[in-house]
């Protein structure tokens, strides 16, 4: 039978190794987010919008500058990829708030872990 101090010993080595491994997680977190963040900002931001003028479609690219709504007419072939590259930006920008959220996640309970 173990006594209460292997039992602690043994307890303290695993919340030992998976504080461990969350301050890992935590780094590759920001690493993973910072590398997004760099993709991110050479990316297009905005949508695109079609208006119908005399029964033919015009494909504007729309932004905000400060207040200011900027619309750019875009050519037929651009179209294709500004929207995957607009596309591309949001499914970033939602992977990245994720990663916030886990960041936070983690934090606490390093936090809670780091006073005991």
């Amino acid at each position: 039978m173990k006594s209460y101090l292997q039992i602690n010993k043994t307890y303290y080595y695993i919340f030992a190794m998976n504080i461990s491994t969350l301050y890992d997680k935590s780094i590759k977190l920001i690493d993973d987010s910072y590398n997004r963040l760099l993709r991110i900002w050479q990316l297009p931001k905005g949508s695109i919008s079609k208006k119908i003028i005399n029964h033919h479609p015009y494909y504007y690219h729309q932004y905000r500058d400060g207040n200011k709504v900027i619309s750019r007419l875009i050519k037929g072939e651009e179209i294709i990829k500004l929207r995957k590259d607009i596309n591309e930006r949001k499914r970033l920008i939602k992977m990245n708030k994720a990663a916030k959220d886990n960041l936070k996640k983690n934090i606490k309970v390093i936090a809670v872990f780091d006073k005991g």
